[in-house]
């Protein structure tokens, strides 16, 4: 029974969930898990109030190039909207050129999740994925408008 509860406890816990159900493709081509580096745990502090208090994430990173800042907000809003049920997530784009390079790290996460733990997929498009019994979806888009 103890291991039962010890692993509702590591599934209840999204920082665990983000480093240890999800792969990426590290910056050297390697498929790996995302270990948090000095930069993604600054970010997780701050942002650590909000998460617990269930209250929306409003933080703004200024142009921050390879420290793993996208691909840390990418899965952190991936895990949320997985498993917090009727979630709308938007994960603005800069540039229309950068929408399916966002949208595949999204993706790649989702698929490399354990079977058992992976949520189906309802009827997407090229740049949102949907989960039709949490009813909860995200995607990438360039402006956010009509959407709760």
């Amino acid at each position: 029974m103890g291991s039962i509860v010890k692993v509702q406890a590591r599934l209840d816990d999204p920082i665990w969930r983000i480093q240890n159900l999800y792969l990426i493709i590290s910056k050297d081509a390697a498929v790996c898990r995302l270990l948090f580096n000095r930069i993604q745990d600054i970010l997780y502090a701050k942002i650590l109030d909000d998460l617990l208090a269930g209250r929306p994430l409003d933080l703004s990173v200024l142009k921050f190039r390879q420290g793993g800042v996208s691909t840390f907000f990418l899965l952190l809003h991936l895990d949320r909207t997985i498993f917090n049920p009727n979630l709308s997530t938007c994960v603005l784009a800069d540039l229309r050129t950068n929408l399916e390079k966002l949208f595949g790290i999204i993706r790649f996460a989702h698929e490399s999740m354990p079977d058992s733990l992976r949520p189906e997929r309802g009827d997407d498009t090229k740049y949102a994925m949907s989960f039709p019994d949490r009813r909860s979806r995200i995607f990438v888009d360039l402006e956010l408008k009509s959407t709760t």
